[in-house]
Parts: structure tokens; sequence; C-alpha cells
């Protein structure tokens, strides 16, 4: 088929590329409230990457990763309505005498109290893990003000943690002071810290619902997780190790995800402009310092096309970013390729970022934070 006659089908007014297949899946299963799921600790050994969801927004993203095999999920929350929906491997509910299981109330000093009195439950829930992945919504409670005493629990330890954590809407003012609070204690708690500004999702898909927003942002923080994940842990066709992720989640500072997809005989080069096009952040990531690639290839991709897209993906970045590029099949995608990118290091007029911290100041900043 001549390119020009190629161009990209139209389905009800939204492109359909990788950003629009996450839309439509949102549209059709986004639940009103998150699914029951059997969660529970299931004898399972505790591998050396973990997921953490924490309050209400980062829980609800791991019922996206439900039978994930590369790594463990961790539950964590101070509402225990919440906490008994979510499908992970391990739950733990963030209780106190005053809090008594029903939630931070939007708080992140009760949050971060919360998290502060339970943290050697945490720390042997965490036990082992070298890859910590922490997921958050910011603007709340439990995620604004858990998420950082979670990250210095696993820094501790001696885990590598990067979190990945959505900022509110400009029209949720009343959360932003705090998203912004939270942000600055991951930053100078975390190796990366990943946003997803719900504001730049709002302008790429302004047709979206609210609830169907949170969801498409949950989907896309699962797919990037899982991919990195699985390329690590997993028996895959092009593999990342854990020196990669170490040295590119060193870049430190910001980071985002970006998501593209490609068909057809212009798949490659489709998948790699989609996914610069589908940044979750107002951010040049092609002058990032460090990126983690994940190809999802279908089972009519060959290598060589695998190969290519790896390779235009190199030329996208400046010369001196650090690249660690991985790639999977996945049968049921065909002829489809997916291609998913976590740019780190990167600069945006939209967040102010932290100065990066030694170990020992961080130490210092966690005993600060404990003791306010």
């Amino acid at each position: 088929m001549p390119r020009t006659q190629k161009n990209r089908i139209e389905k009800k007014g939204i492109r359909v590329d990788a950003l629009a297949d996450i839309v439509e899946q949102a549209k059709r299963d986004c639940p009103v409230q998150p699914s029951a799921g059997a969660g529970g600790e299931g004898g399972k050994k505790i591998p050396r990457i973990t997921i953490a969801g924490v309050g209400g927004a980062g829980c609800n993203a791991l019922n996206n990763l439900k039978g994930i095999e590369s790594a463990m999920t961790l539950a964590i929350n101070t509402d225990v309505a919440n906490l008994r929906a979510i499908d992970a491997h391990k739950r733990i509910l963030l209780a106190t005498e005053s809090t008594k299981g029903l939630g931070a109330g939007g708080s992140p000093e009760i949050g971060m109290k919360c998290a502060e009195e339970c943290k050697e439950e945490i720390k042997k829930a965490l036990e082992g893990t070298e890859l910590l992945f922490i997921t958050a919504g910011l603007g709340g409670g439990t995620g604004t003000g858990a998420a950082p005493v979670i990250a210095e629990a696993a820094k501790e330890m001696g885990a590598t943690v990067i979190a990945a954590v959505n900022y509110p809407f400009s029209i949720e003012r009343v959360r932003i002071p705090k998203a912004d609070w939270g942000l600055d204690a991951l930053f100078r708690s975390c190796d990366s810290v990943i946003v997803l500004d719900h504001n730049r999702l709002a302008q790429m898909v302004p047709t979206l619902q609210l609830n169907q927003a949170f969801f498409v942002a949950d989907s896309i923080v699962a797919r990037a997780l899982k991919g990195v994940s699985d390329a690590i842990m997993l028996p895959s066709l092009v593999n990342i190790g854990f020196d990669d992720v170490r040295a590119i989640a060193g870049c430190g500072g910001l980071a985002t995800i970006a998501v593209g997809e490609g068909s057809g005989a212009f798949k490659v080069e489709d998948a790699v402009k989609d996914t610069f096009k589908n940044v979750l952040l107002e951010a040049d990531c092609k002058a990032a310092k460090g990126a983690l690639v994940h190809i999802t290839a279908g089972s009519s991709v060959s290598m060589k096309e695998i190969g290519e897209a790896a390779e235009r993906m190199r030329k996208e970045f400046a010369p001196r970013t650090a690249i660690a590029v991985g790639a999977h099949r996945e049968e049921r995608l065909k002829d489809k390729m997916l291609v998913t990118a976590i740019a780190a290091g990167i600069s945006s007029p939209k967040i102010k970022v932290t100065q990066t911290v030694s170990d020992v100041e961080k130490e210092k900043i966690a005993m600060e934070i404990a003791n306010s």
C-alpha cells in the first residue's frame, strides 16, 4: 500500500496509536470500583524486583499488573477498604490509633507518620529487593506522605529506587501544593522520579472523562514498569541488566514515560515517531541523560524489525544519552510493535527538581522529615 494511502485509520475521531489503544481500553474496562483480587502471600518467593503501590491511586495501579511473574507486587495504604480490593502478592495496612484504617484524610503529614510507625514492617516486606518501583498519586495523603518514607526504607537496605507518580490536574488546586511537597521529598529519597502529568494527558486526549484519565495513567505506568521488570527477570529476545537500570536511574532527578506503536509495512518508523509524540510530561525526552527502552513485538514482527526499532530509538536520543534496550515477544499482538521509553535526567518547565544529594544527606533529611 502506498505511503499516502497508508495514513492512520481514524476511529471515532481518535487517532489509532499507542495512547488511543489505551484510551479505548479504559473506556471499555474502567471500573467504578477496583476489582477485587485474591492477593495474599501465596507462599511465593520474594523476587529481586518489587513494585509497591502506595495510597489509593498507587494501589489501584497494581490491578493492571495482575499475574505479573517478574516482580512482587506490594500494596500499601492507610485505607483498609481500598486495600482489600487490590490484587497484590502482599499488602500492608498503615494504621495507627488515630487513623484506625480509615485513610489519611488527605493529609500528607498523617500519611508520613503512619509510614514511619510501620517502617519495620515495610522493611520486612522489602527484604531481598534490589530494585524497587514505587507508584503513587500525588496531592492526597497516603501516596504523597508515605511514598518518600518507603523510598528511604528501601535505600537504607541498599535497593535502587524509582518512583512513578501522577501529578494532579490544574483544576485540583488544593492538591497541587501537596503534590509539589511530595515531589520534593521523593527527589531527595529516590534515584529517579518518573512524573506523568495529568494535564499533559488531558491535552493529548481531551475527550477523556476524569475517571478514564486516571485509568489510562495507571495503565501506562503498569505497561512501563512491567516491560522493564520482564526484560530484566524473564527470558526475553533482548534482556536489560540490573547494572543498566542502576546506571540510568543514577542519572537522577526527573524522568517520564513515552509510549508508541506501529503495525504494517511502516511499523518501525511509526512506532518510533509515535513514542516521541506521546510523552506524558512537557519535556524534551530526546535530551535525556539516560533511557530505558522496551519493545514488545507480535508474532509476525521479525528480529530485523526489532533491531531497526532499537537502532532508530538510539538515534533519536542525544549522542551522550545512556540507553538500555530490552525486547520480548507477545504473540497476541501479531503484526503490531509497541515501544515504551522511560527517559531519565530530563528537565521540564512544569516541574522544579530538587538538587541531587548524597546518601548521607538523604539520611539526614529523612530524620528531619520523621521528626517534623
